[in-house]
């Protein structure tokens, strides 16, 4: 009887569950909201930002790890986890889909949404920065065009514009024709 009452207490301590701290990782992606139970005590926490959890256990539970994204997990809590952080790996779940639709949406543009008029004209990055840099006409209250002819930039323009058009027609060429029907 006196044996039983001097030992209850250490009994009793060493059934306490105490604070496991762990990290999930994943190879993919982080780990953030993965679910952590204690099946022993049906406890579930809550992974954080930085894949990180803190549940209340002891040797010989069993953690279960469960996300949407990842295959299910059964943990077997080990004496040695509670000394130390519990590094857990998570497993991607594969999902076949049952169907996959593409859909063109090349026919999308500023004209069909009705945000510039139909036909008009477009232009393109060299085309407008040449416009502006040169032309009293894209740019009526600034002085650009006059520090521009003087300073040489106009004509840099201007080689970068022609560069652009001959960009152009070299890939709707490569379009038009394969690799191997190109001489060069």
């Amino acid at each position: 009887m006196l044996l039983t009452v001097i030992a209850a207490p250490w009994y009793a301590a060493a059934q306490q569950r105490s604070n496991l701290i762990g990290k999930l990782s994943s190879p993919f992606q982080d780990a953030a909201g993965v679910y952590v139970i204690n099946r022993a005590t049906e406890e579930a926490v809550v992974s954080g930002v930085r894949d990180a959890f803190t549940i209340a256990a002891r040797a010989g539970d069993t953690l279960a790890f469960a996300g949407e994204q990842y295959e299910l997990l059964n943990l077997r809590v080990e004496q040695a986890d509670l000394s130390d952080t519990l590094h857990i790996t998570l497993k991607n779940k594969a999902r076949e889909l049952d169907e996959l639709i593409i859909v063109d949406y090349r026919q999308i543009n500023a004209e069909t949404l009705r945000l510039v008029p139909v036909g008009q004209k477009q232009y393109t990055p060299a085309e407008r920065e040449l416009g502006t840099a040169s032309s009293y006409k894209l740019n009526p209250m600034g002085l650009d065009p006059l520090f521009n002819r003087i300073s040489g930039r106009t004509k840099m323009l201007e080689k970068t514009y022609e560069s652009e058009k001959q960009e152009t027609v070299i890939v709707k060429l490569q379009q038009l024709y394969d690799g191997d029907e190109i001489i060069r």
